[in-house]
C-alpha cells in the first residue's frame, strides 16, 4: 500500500502593538503545501494507494490594546494546497488450474487544502473599508486512477480463467473558500474536485482441451467504479465537480477451445459494462475409423522397414511420454522443476492420449522419471 503525507499549513503572520497604522500595505499569504501523491508498485491485491491532503493557505492577525488606523491595504490570500494524486495498481493473476483472481486496485486522492479568511475588528478600528482583498480559492482535489490486474489464464481441460480484478477510484474534493469582511468585498470560490479513472481488470481466458472434456470457461472482468472530487463550497461561488475519465467494466475472458469448448465470461460492471468474453472454438479429435485396404489373397502384402528408431521418453503409470511433447516448470507449490504437457495432452508412444495431471506437479518431478532411450 501507498500513502502520500499531508502538505504543509502555510505561515500564520502575527502583529500585536499599542496603536497600529496600515499605509499603502501589501501583504502576500502562503499557499498550501501540495498534498503528497501515491502510487503502489504492480505486485499489490489489493493495490491501495491514498493521497495527502492539501495544506492551509496562509492567514494573520492584527491586534491594538488602543487603535488600528487603515489607510491602504491589499492582501493577497494565497491558495488552499492542492490534494495529492493516487494511483493504484493491482497484480496480474498467474496462470493455473483455476486462474487466478486478478488483484484489486483502490485509489483514493486527497482532499484540497481549505482557504478560510475573515476581516473583523472590535473596537477602535478606522479605515476597514480601505481594505482590497483578492480572490480566496480552496485547493483542487487530487486525481485517482485505479488500474487492476487481468486473471490468470487456465492452463488445462475445465481449468477456468481467473476474474479480472476490480477498479475503484475515488477523487479527491475540493477545498472550502469562505471570506468574511466587515464593510468590504472580495470573492471566494471552492477548489474543483478532482478527476476519477477507474477500470475492471480482464478475465482469464479458460484452458485448452484437445480431449473430449471441455475447454475452461473463461473469467469475468472485474467491475469499475468512478467517483468524482465533490466541488468545494465557496462563499462566492462553489468550484466544479470533478471528471469521470473512464469508468468501464473489465471484458469477460474468452472461453477455452476443445471438444465441447468453455462458454465466455461475463463482462464486468462498469459505464459501459464490459463485453463478454467469445466461447471457444470446436476442436474434436478425429473419432473416424480408417478402414484396413483390402489386399490380393494371392500376393504378399509388403513388409514395412524394421529399421529400428530411437526417441527419447520418460515413462509414466506404464506409458512412455516422448520428451519433444513435454516441457519443464517451476510452480510454486511442488518446489522443484517438473514435467507438464506443451499443449496439455501428450500422445504415449502405443498412441494412448494422456492428459496432463495438472498442478502442483504435473507428470512428476524431473528428478523422478529421468530420461531415457527406447526404440520404436
Amino acid at each position: 500500500n501507498a500513502r502520500g503525507e499531508n502538505g504543509e499549513d502555510a505561515f500564520r503572520m502575527r502583529v500585536d502593538a499599542g496603536n497600529i497604522k496600515i499605509n499603502n500595505f501589501r501583504i502576500e499569504l502562503g499557499n498550501g503545501g501540495k498534498g503528497g501523491d501515491a502510487e503502489t508498485k504492480k505486485d499489490c491485491d489489493p493495490g491501495v494507494a491514498t493521497g495527502g491532503r492539501g495544506g492551509e493557505a496562509g492567514n494573520f492577525k492584527m491586534t491594538a490594546s488602543e487603535k488600528i488606523e487603515i489607510v491602504s491595504m491589499h492582501i493577497v490570500p494565497g491558495v488552499g494546497g492542492q490534494g495529492g494524486n493516487a494511483k493504484a495498481l493491482g497484480k496480474d493473476g498467474v496462470d493455473g488450474c483455476p486462474g487466478q483472481k486478478g488483484g484489486d486496485a483502490r485509489a483514493t486522492g486527497g482532499d484540497g487544502g481549505k482557504n478560510k479568511k475573515e476581516l473583523s475588528a472590535i473596537g477602535a478600528v478606522e479605515g476597514i473599508g480601505n481594505v482590497t482583498i483578492d480572490k480566496v480559492e480552496g485547493g483542487v482535489g487530487g486525481e485517482a486512477v485505479a488500474e487492476p490486474g487481468k486473471g490468470g489464464s487456465g492452463t488445462a481441460c475445465k481449468c477456468a480463467g481467473g476474474k479480472g480484478g476490480d477498479g475503484t477510484a475515488m477523487a479527491g474534493k475540493g477545498g472550502d473558500a469562505s471570506l468574511k469582511i466587515i464593510g468590504a468585498k472580495g470573492d471566494a470560490v471552492g477548489g474543483s474536485g478532482g478527476d476519477a479513472d477507474a477500470h475492471g481488470g480482464v478475465g482469464g481466458t479458460g484452458g485448452n482441451c484437445p480431449l473430449k472434456p471441455t475447454g475452461g470457461k473463461g473469467g469475468n472482468g472485474g467491475n469499475a467504479i468512478s467517483k468524482v472530487g465533490k466541488a468545494g463550497k465557496g462563499t462566492t461561488t462553489d468550484g466544479a465537480d470533478g471528471a469521470v475519465k473512464d469508468e468501464t467494466g473489465g471484458n469477460g475472458g474468452n472461453g477455452g477451445n476443445g471438444c465441447g469448448p468453455g462458454n465466455g465470461g461475463k463482462g464486468g460492471d462498469g459505464k459501459p459494462n464490459g463485453n463478454d468474453g467469445k466461447p471457444g472454438e470446436k476442436q474434436c479429435p478425429d473419432d473416424k475409423v480408417t478402414p484396413t485396404p483390402m489386399t490380393d489373397p494371392g500376393r504378399p502384402s509388403p513388409q514395412p522397414s524394421a529399421t529400428p528408431k530411437k526417441i527419447k521418453v520418460i515413462e509414466y503409470n506404464g506409458k512412455y511420454l516422448p520428451v519433444e511433447q513435454l516441457i519443464v516448470e517451476d510452480e510454486i507449490g511442488c518446489g522443484t522443476d517438473h514435467w507438464h504437457a506443451a499443449r496439455g495432452v501428450v500422445i504415449a508412444t502405443d498412441g494412448t492420449p494422456i492428459q496432463d495431471p495438472g498442478p502442483q506437479c504435473g507428470y512428476g518431478k524431473t528428478r523422478d522419471r529421468p530420461v531415457i532411450d527406447i526404440e520404436m
